[in-house]
């Protein structure tokens, strides 16, 4: 299951946008539980180690995969849509996001806004950027 995170890097600003996954929808108590264990993951691993490391593995596992993309999108493979903390070109009410971008040879060939998302996800989402704007 995929489901799209947008957004900005800390607790309080991470949105997961649930209403995207396939299948059955997610009642508001569902998202809203299934947002806030995403949003404390990295304080959980933290705890669960007693303060001796923190989700390291987590952020491996993502910078591995982005770099994938990257290598490929150099090599040519185009339009592959990925999720990823870039800058906006200050256009999203921040300097810089978790967003979809779509990448190429040329590195970021777009950036796209966060996308459709249903009430709740959009609230997280203006909240996050009173925190992540300047």
């Amino acid at each position: 299951m995929d489901v799209p995170v947008v957004g900005g890097h800390s607790q309080d600003t991470i949105v997961p946008i649930f209403s995207r996954i396939d299948g059955p929808k997610l009642t508001k108590a569902e998202e809203e539980a299934l947002t806030k264990d995403v949003r404390e993951a990295g304080t959980v691993v933290v705890k669960a180690k007693a303060g001796k490391g923190s989700a390291t593995l987590s952020t491996a596992t993502a910078t591995a995969r982005f770099v994938c993309s990257v290598v490929s999108g150099l090599r040519g493979k185009t339009n592959q849509l990925v999720y990823a903390y870039v800058d906006t070109d200050k256009t999203q009410g921040a300097d810089f996001l978790a967003l979809p971008i779509l990448l190429g040879k040329q590195g970021i060939l777009t950036r796209f806004g966060p996308g459709t998302m249903n009430d709740y996800e959009t609230a997280l989402y203006e909240d996050c950027l009173l925190y992540t704007s300047d």
